[in-house]
Order: structure tokens, then C-alpha cells, then sequence
């Protein structure tokens, strides 16, 4: 909406900002244009020298039927023209190719594998333009209706094998301090086969304890092994969401945890204060109602006492995402549905 708050990653980490202070990471703007497809904030003049020093080689415009790029660091000399400012500028058209390699371009990356050109990156490009102290983003589903929203969920499921998942996997975030290389996430998942079933959704807290919970798995898959003669697969938000486009990933979550046979709750110290562990058990318990306890497995990193009391005391008022948008997005659902309700 016009006037709403909307935060940008600044990348950077701001200590002198509490832990739950989403300035620490993120920078204020405001909603300036809306339209059906795409959205417009404005930041200051401070905060945008901050978000510029931050940004990668290239920023993107989107002028008429076309996409202009400027190359800070000039990737092709050829074929260049010179802007009014004197920076250099390369009008490309509208082919998908082109449009999913500056997807990723926006990511800081100069070249792009063939194999990644797909249609799918191409929908999700997520900034069409940084144009002064204003930045256009793409809205979540925009121009997708809910039945093709559920119909591209089904055709894009994705698992990540049990002989995939290492220590180092489980151990980076996708943004923040000690955050990873989110480009190549996704290629480590795999298209679910037809009729196949994923056998856990994983649900857990960044914020844990790594080392603990690669334990714990990897004792979970050998275990499973010995009863049916072959190795887990896995839903991880990390490597089966793509990260370009990843509002509309977690918009189908309903159906990412509803794909698999049960859902395994890795409860650590910091799994109660997160907004979207609560959510994910929010949605096994009311699409699954009747079956939901027999589906969840609850796998306490220190002892189910500890794991118990955190979940009995458990308030959303007191629990966050590290993206504010997307907190903002969940808490207002949350307060339709009632906030004791849903705790």
C-alpha cells in the first residue's frame, strides 16, 4: 500500500542496533507506486549512498520494451553507448535468455551457465530498476492468479537428498552475518519425480546449532535406511525454494509441507523465537489437522524438557523473521486469525 514501510538488505550488520532492530541489517523506505505487477519505494539520500555501496557491478532500468544496463565495471565495451551522465549503458531486448542472465547479474554474478537460462529464472527478477533514491521490486505472484500459483508449486516441487545435506549446508544462512552464496542453492535439490512422495519437511531454525542438527540427521537417515533399504529425502527451504524469487516460494508452503510424509521439527534454543518455524507448524496443524501429530517428529537438539517448555510458552508477539517485509507479511495474517489463537 502507498505509505507502507517497506525495508531493503543493506548488507551489512549494525551492532549497535539489538539483535530484533530490523535497522541493524536493513535500511527504511517507503511505498511511493503500486501497481498490479510491480512496486515502487524511496529511500534518503543517506540510506541510498548506504544500499548503493553495497550493490553489485551493474544496476537494471526498464525503459519502454527494453532493459538498459550499466556496467560499472564494464563486462562488454562493444556495443556500448554513452549515457547523459557520461556512464556506460547497453540496451538489450526482452528474450528470456536475457532476462534471466540479469537476474543474475543483480546477484553480483558476470557470467551465466546455459543450463540456468530457464524460464523460471526469468519470472522471478526480482528488481527492475534503481533509479536514483527510488527502487522498483517485483511483486510476489504478480499477474499469477491463485490456481497458477498452485499449478507452478506442484510443477517446480523440489527435494534434496539425504547424501547431500552436509555440515557446511546447514550451517550458512541465506542472508545476515556469515550469510552464503545463495546462487547455486538451488542446483543441490532435484525435481520431485511423478508420484513420488518427499519424505520429510524439514523444519528448523537457522540460528541453531549446525553440528546439532547435522547429528541428528545423520543418525535419522542411516536409521531410516535400515528399514526401507534406501535414504531419506528431504524439504529444505534453503536449497528448494529458489532464492530469486523466493516470496513466492514461501506463498506455497501449504503445499511444500502437505508433499511430504511427515515433518521433522529439529527444536533447538531459537526455534520458539522464530516467526517462520511457528508458521510451518501453523500449517501442518490446520491442513492436516486430524493427522498432524502422527505426521510431526519432534527432534529436541537439547532434551525434550527444554524443547516442551519453549513451545508451551511460545508467543508470537515475541517471535521474528529475519526479513521485517516478510514478518510484517505473516504478523498481520497471524493477527486476522488472532494472535492467542494462534499461539
Amino acid at each position: 500500500q502507498l505509505g507502507q514501510t517497506w525495508w531493503l538488505h543493506h548488507g551489512k550488520d549494525f551492532q549497535q542496533y539489538p539483535p530484533e532492530d530490523p535497522r541493524r541489517n536493513w535500511v527504511e523506505a517507503k511505498v511511493v507506486k503500486v501497481s498490479p505487477n510491480r512496486f515502487a519505494v524511496r529511500v534518503s539520500d543517506s540510506m541510498a549512498q548506504l544500499l548503493d555501496a553495497g550493490q553489485p557491478n551493474v544496476s537494471i532500468r526498464q525503459v519502454d520494451s527494453t532493459w538498459t544496463v550499466r556496467q560499472r565495471s564494464l563486462i562488454h565495451q562493444e556495443d556500448s553507448h554513452a549515457s547523459a551522465g557520461g556512464q556506460q549503458w547497453r540496451t538489450v531486448g526482452l528474450q528470456r535468455s536475457v532476462r534471466s542472465t540479469l537476474s543474475y547479474v543483480m546477484a553480483g554474478k558476470r557470467t551465466i551457465s546455459a543450463s540456468r537460462r530457464s524460464a523460471s529464472y526469468s519470472q522471478c527478477l526480482r528488481t527492475y530498476s534503481i533509479i536514483g533514491n527510488v527502487r522498483w521490486f517485483r511483486m510476489a505472484g504478480g499477474g499469477i492468479d491463485a490456481q497458477e500459483l498452485l499449478s507452478m508449486a506442484h510443477s517446480t516441487l523440489r527435494c534434496i537428498e539425504w547424501t547431500d545435506i552436509t555440515l557446511s549446508l546447514m550451517q550458512g544462512a541465506i542472508l545476515g552475518p556469515g550469510c552464503v552464496d545463495a546462487s547455486c542453492l538451488y542446483e543441490i535439490s532435484r525435481p520431485v519425480d511423478e508420484g513420488e512422495t518427499i519424505d520429510f519437511f524439514m523444519s528448523h531454525s537457522w540460528h541453531d546449532d549446525a553440528a546439532a542438527k547435522f547429528e541428528h540427521l545423520q543418525r535419522l537417515g542411516k536409521a531410516f535406511y535400515q528399514k526401507h533399504k534406501r535414504y531419506p529425502t528431504f524439504w529444505l527451504d534453503k536449497v528448494c525454494i529458489n532464492q530469486s524469487c523466493i516470496s513466492d516460494g514461501l506463498r506455497v508452503l501449504p503445499v511444500n509441507v502437505m508433499a511430504c510424509s511427515k515433518v521433522l521439527v529439529l527444536c533447538g534454543h531459537t526455534f520458539s523465537q522464530r516467526l517462520w518455524c511457528a508458521w510451518e507448524l501453523f500449517v501442518l496443524f490446520s491442513f492436516a489437522r486430524e493427522t498432524a501429530s502422527e505426521r510431526a517428529i519432534w527432534m529436541p537438539l537439547h532434551g525434550p524438557v527444554s524443547a516442551h517448555d519453549q513451545l508451551r510458552s511460545f508467543d508470537a508477539r515475541s517471535s521474528h523473521c529475519y526479513d521485517p517485509n516478510e514478518e510484517a507479511r505473516l504478523t498481520s495474517v497471524i493477527r486476522a486469525i488472532g494472535i492467542d489463537e494462534f499461539n
